[in-house]
């Protein structure tokens, strides 16, 4: 409250706010290409080219509604009050004036001590709420950043020499190796068809032992 007084506190009594006199700035550069007619008495007519509005100064109102609802006028009010040499200020809605920003700020908030000037009392210092077990299994897994990459990490192998396992030379690997004997990798072969064949084999026989208990049970 005090800071924003003494921001008000330069800017004159009856003057308008700087943001307001800056907007009112660049209407005034845009009203020349807007020509002004009188019409009667405080009203006037703007064009430029195919548009034109009706302007009222007396009851500080456009037909294009924006004086009304921005309070310190438009590009068409600019115009014709330029055109009749008023000050353009004087017609600003008095809420955007110095005087009423600092009514508004003239109060101000007391000082207030810290806890350590605090009086002490006799009750019980509120404590933290007790933990509860939730339903479910606990998380694990860390909480990760919004920043963070989610999803896992693979790097390509594009571009990477193969090396044998056995005589380790580039160029290939251990199953087409010259240095490995054929008789070596038939004995590999035969045994990855063994195993092969006792997994299904207990496959199949776990599924004959289910198909006769269930037999029984149905008899």
């Amino acid at each position: 409250m005090c800071s924003l007084r003494q921001k008000g506190s330069g800017w004159g009594h009856f003057d308008v706010y700087p943001n307001i006199r800056l907007a009112i700035n660049e209407l005034k550069i845009q009203q020349r290409y807007w020509k002004v007619l009188p019409s009667g008495l405080n009203t006037f007519e703007t064009r430029n080219l195919g548009e034109s509005y009706g302007v009222d100064l007396e009851k500080k109102t456009c037909t294009c509604r924006i004086w009304q609802m921005n309070g310190y006028g438009c590009v068409h009010s600019v115009a014709t009050i330029s055109y009749v040499n008023r000050n353009v200020e004087a017609f600003v809605d008095p809420l955007y004036r110095a005087c009423i920003y600092m009514n508004t700020y003239k109060y101000s908030i007391g000082s207030m001590n810290g806890t350590a000037m605090w009086p002490p009392t006799d009750y019980i210092p509120p404590l933290p709420p007790l933990k509860r077990k939730m339903l479910g299994r606990p998380i694990t897994k860390r909480k990760r950043d919004n920043t963070e990459v989610s999803g896992s990490h693979r790097v390509s192998k594009a571009g990477k020499k193969m090396v044998c396992g056995v005589c380790k030379k580039s160029g290939h690997n251990k199953s087409t190796c010259d240095a490995v004997s054929k008789a070596e990798k038939s004995q590999v072969k035969k045994r990855k068809a063994e195993d092969e064949g006792e997994t299904s084999a207990l496959k199949k026989g776990k599924g004959q032992g289910q198909r006769a208990k269930g037999e029984k049970r149905k008899g």
